[in-house]
């Protein structure tokens, strides 16, 4: 069953982010990060439940110009079953139905079965652009 993040399913979702490999930042600052796309985007952050039990989750993100998907992370004992594929699926119908017709997203470069997965959504690589960052 696909349903709405709630705040209080934080705890749950970092323990998915985590059991699934995904690279974390400190608690609290990771919490901050949580509630502040929670206040921009309840409504494209999506909890998968199975039997009762949280296994998946997407964080999909719009800021006016672009959407973005910023945790899609399943269960490890659930992956290659199409939980993945419902989640992206779910975002990606939002979004079309708020007339929005792109999406982003980015992986580690060294996480190619995450790459293969998005390639066979569709998705594509960006030839014309190079990620940056900065701590500040």
């Amino acid at each position: 069953m696909l349903r709405t993040i709630r705040l209080e399913d934080f705890e749950s979702l970092k323990a998915i982010w985590k059991k699934a490999g995904l690279n974390l930042y400190p608690h609290e600052e990771e919490k901050a990060r949580f509630v502040a796309m929670y206040q921009l985007n309840p409504d494209l952050m999506t909890i998968l439940e199975v039997d009762g039990k949280v296994i998946g989750c997407m964080l999909g993100a719009f800021d006016g110009r672009t959407a973005s998907v910023h945790r899609l992370a399943v269960l490890p004992e659930y992956q290659k079953m199409g939980y993945g594929t419902m989640l992206v699926e779910d975002l990606e119908k939002k979004l079309k139905d708020r007339g929005i017709r792109k999406i982003s997203l980015q992986v580690h470069a060294a996480n190619q079965q995450v790459i293969e997965y998005y390639k066979k959504k569709g998705y594509k690589d960006l030839d014309y652009a190079v990620s940056f960052y900065k701590d500040l």
